[in-house]
Protein backbone atom coordinates (compact mmCIF):
# COMPACT_ATOMS: atom_id res chain seq x y z
CA UNK A 1 0.00 0.00 0.00
CA UNK A 2 2.96 2.69 0.64
CA UNK A 3 4.33 2.43 -2.37
CA UNK A 4 0.95 2.83 -4.25
CA UNK A 5 0.11 5.56 -1.78
CA UNK A 6 3.67 7.05 -3.53
CA UNK A 7 2.66 6.36 -6.88
CA UNK A 8 -0.71 8.04 -6.58
CA UNK A 9 0.66 11.09 -5.02
CA UNK A 10 3.55 11.24 -8.11
CA UNK A 11 0.68 11.11 -10.47
CA UNK A 12 -1.75 13.70 -8.33
CA UNK A 13 -0.08 16.24 -6.79
CA UNK A 14 2.43 18.60 -8.34
CA UNK A 15 5.63 17.58 -6.53
CA UNK A 16 4.91 14.16 -5.23
CA UNK A 17 5.25 14.20 -1.31
CA UNK A 18 3.55 12.46 0.83
CA UNK A 19 3.24 12.70 5.01
CA UNK A 20 5.46 10.15 6.44
CA UNK A 21 2.82 9.42 8.96
CA UNK A 22 0.03 8.87 6.57
CA UNK A 23 2.38 5.97 4.97
CA UNK A 24 1.67 3.77 8.55
CA UNK A 25 1.59 4.15 11.96
CA UNK A 26 3.15 7.64 12.82
CA UNK A 27 5.42 6.62 15.73
CA UNK A 28 7.26 4.02 13.23
CA UNK A 29 6.52 4.86 9.25
CA UNK A 30 10.07 4.62 8.73
CA UNK A 31 10.28 1.05 9.71
CA UNK A 32 6.91 1.15 6.75
CA UNK A 33 9.62 2.92 4.35
CA UNK A 34 12.27 0.59 5.26
CA UNK A 35 10.74 -2.60 4.73
CA UNK A 36 9.45 -1.41 1.03
CA UNK A 37 12.97 -0.19 0.67
CA UNK A 38 14.27 -3.65 1.55
CA UNK A 39 11.55 -5.13 -1.01
CA UNK A 40 12.46 -3.07 -3.41
CA UNK A 41 16.25 -3.69 -3.61
CA UNK A 42 15.34 -7.69 -3.27
CA UNK A 43 13.66 -7.29 -6.66
CA UNK A 44 16.94 -5.56 -8.26
CA UNK A 45 15.30 -1.88 -7.66
CA UNK A 46 17.98 1.31 -6.50
CA UNK A 47 15.54 1.83 -3.57
CA UNK A 48 17.38 4.82 -1.88
CA UNK A 49 17.29 6.62 -5.18
CA UNK A 50 13.74 5.78 -6.36
CA UNK A 51 12.23 6.81 -2.90
CA UNK A 52 13.89 9.83 -1.27
CA UNK A 53 13.13 12.14 1.86
CA UNK A 54 12.60 15.44 2.38
CA UNK A 55 14.09 15.95 5.90
CA UNK A 56 10.86 17.16 6.56
CA UNK A 57 9.23 13.91 7.28
CA UNK A 58 8.28 13.71 3.77
CA UNK A 59 8.87 11.16 0.99
CA UNK A 60 8.20 10.51 -2.85
CA UNK A 61 9.18 8.72 -5.95
CA UNK A 62 12.34 10.34 -7.74
CA UNK A 63 10.68 9.50 -11.16
CA UNK A 64 9.03 12.40 -13.61
CA UNK A 65 4.94 11.87 -12.98
CA UNK A 66 4.56 10.47 -16.67
CA UNK A 67 7.11 7.40 -16.07
CA UNK A 68 4.05 6.11 -13.04
CA UNK A 69 1.77 3.86 -14.61
CA UNK A 70 -1.16 2.27 -12.82
CA UNK A 71 -3.19 0.55 -13.93
CA UNK A 72 -6.62 0.79 -13.29
CA UNK A 73 -8.41 -2.44 -13.76
CA UNK A 74 -5.96 -3.03 -10.38
CA UNK A 75 -6.94 -0.18 -8.40
CA UNK A 76 -10.80 -0.69 -8.89
CA UNK A 77 -11.08 -2.44 -5.18
CA UNK A 78 -8.77 0.42 -3.48
CA UNK A 79 -11.89 3.01 -2.63
CA UNK A 80 -9.63 5.33 -0.72
CA UNK A 81 -7.47 5.73 -3.87
CA UNK A 82 -9.98 8.10 -5.58
CA UNK A 83 -10.09 6.99 -9.14
CA UNK A 84 -11.66 9.95 -10.30
CA UNK A 85 -8.35 12.17 -9.45
CA UNK A 86 -6.66 9.97 -11.47
CA UNK A 87 -8.89 10.32 -14.18
CA UNK A 88 -10.31 7.11 -14.46
CA UNK A 89 -14.27 6.08 -14.30
CA UNK A 90 -14.69 3.76 -11.26
CA UNK A 91 -16.75 0.71 -12.11
CA UNK A 92 -20.77 0.73 -11.63
CA UNK A 93 -21.12 -1.38 -8.52
CA UNK A 94 -22.83 -4.89 -10.13
CA UNK A 95 -26.88 -4.74 -9.45
CA UNK A 96 -27.89 -7.48 -7.00
CA UNK A 97 -30.05 -10.36 -8.94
Amino acid sequence: MVLLRLAIAAKTTELGWVSGDTLGDPAGYHQTIRRLKQDLRSAGVDADNLIVNSRAKQYRLSVPRGHVALDPARLQGFQWVGLDRLGVAAKPAKASA
